[in-house]
C-alpha cells in the first residue's frame, strides 16, 4: 500500500482548478495509439494496434489528431474539431466524415470502425474544473482503496425528480499523488459513458501529466489506448493549427444521427 497522502476538499479543487488554468495549449510529437471499436457482444470487433501519431489540443474545444502507418508513416486517419463541428479524413478512400460532437450514435455511412468522437478525447485528456455553479449540481467526497493505494473520490451529481441525484461525473485523486488518475462520466439517466484510466504520471513544468491514457465508451462501442513519451505544455500553436482543407478530390460525406433523417 503507498503512502497516502491528506488534502482537504478545497485544496483537491483548487489543485484541479490550476490545472485548467495553467495548460493553454498540449501537444505530443510522440503518441502511440490503439483502438478498438465493436462490442464483444455482437462478436464483431476491428482493432488497430500500436499505431503512431501526434497530437495537438487547444483549449477549450480543439483538437488535432493525425494516426499513421507504422511502416510507410502515411496517414491511416485523421481527426480535426473547432467546437462542434469536426472531420474525419480516412485517406484509404479518400473520403472526409463531416459531424457533429453533440450528435448521439452516429450513422458512419458502413464504416463502424469509425466511431471516434473528438470530444471525448478533449474531455478525457483535458479534463475541466469543477464548477458548480452551472444549474442543479452537487459535490460529494469519499475515501476508497484498492490493494496498491487509497483514493480521494469526488462526484459531481444533479438533481433529479424528488430527493434522486443522478452522477455525471466522478475524479478518483490517487492520495499516494493526490492527482486524477481515473475519470468517469455518465450521462443524465446516470448510466457510465466515459470510463477513462491515467497512468504513469509524470512532472511537466510543476505538474503531473499522464503518459499513458485509456479511454472506454462502452455506449459509443469503442476503446481508445494512448501511450505518449513526452509532453509539452502551452507551445506556441499556429492560428491555422486547427484549420482543416479537405485534400483534393476527397468524397464528403455529412454524417447524420441514427434513427434521423434530413
Amino acid at each position: 500500500m503507498l503512502a497516502a497522502k491528506t488534502a482537504t476538499l478545497d485544496e483537491l479543487l483548487a489543485s484541479l482548478a490550476g490545472y485548467s488554468e495553467r495548460i493553454a495549449t498540449l501537444s505530443s510529437n510522440s503518441l502511440k495509439a490503439s483502438y478498438t471499436s465493436g462490442r464483444v457482444e455482437s462478436g464483431r470487433l476491428q482493432a488497430y494496434r500500436s499505431a503512431p501519431g501526434y497530437l495537438l489540443l487547444r483549449r477549450p474545444d480543439s483538437i488535432l489528431m493525425n494516426i499513421q502507418n507504422p511502416v510507410t508513416k502515411t496517414t491511416l486517419f485523421e481527426l480535426v474539431s473547432v467546437g462542434d463541428p469536426f472531420s474525419i479524413w480516412y485517406p484509404r478512400e479518400n473520403k472526409v466524415f463531416q459531424g457533429e460532437n453533440h450528435m448521439g450514435e452516429i450513422d458512419f455511412e458502413g464504416h463502424a470502425d469509425l466511431t471516434l468522437r473528438p470530444v471525448h478525447i478533449i474531455e478525457a485528456i483535458l479534463p475541466q474544473k469543477i464548477d458548480l455553479s452551472k444549474g442543479d449540481l452537487y459535490l460529494s467526497m469519499e475515501e476508497a482503496r484498492d490493494a496498491s493505494t487509497k483514493y480521494y473520490v469526488l462526484t459531481v451529481s444533479r438533481a433529479a425528480v424528488g430527493r434522486v441525484l443522478h452522477p455525471r461525473r466522478k475524479l478518483w485523486i490517487d492520495r499516494s499523488v493526490l492527482a486524477v488518475s481515473r475519470q468517469q462520466v455518465y450521462d443524465e439517466a446516470g448510466r457510465i459513458v466515459s470510463d477513462i484510466s491515467y497512468a504513469r504520471l509524470e512532472p511537466v513544468n510543476n505538474m503531473l501529466l499522464p503518459l499513458s491514457i485509456k479511454i472506454d465508451r462502452p455506449e459509443d462501442g469503442y476503446s481508445l489506448d494512448l501511450e505518449f513519451k513526452d509532453w509539452r505544455v502551452n507551445p506556441e500553436l499556429p492560428r491555422n493549427a486547427f484549420e482543416f482543407i479537405p485534400p483534393p478530390g476527397a468524397q464528403q460525406i455529412e454524417l447524420k444521427e441514427k434513427g434521423k433523417s434530413g
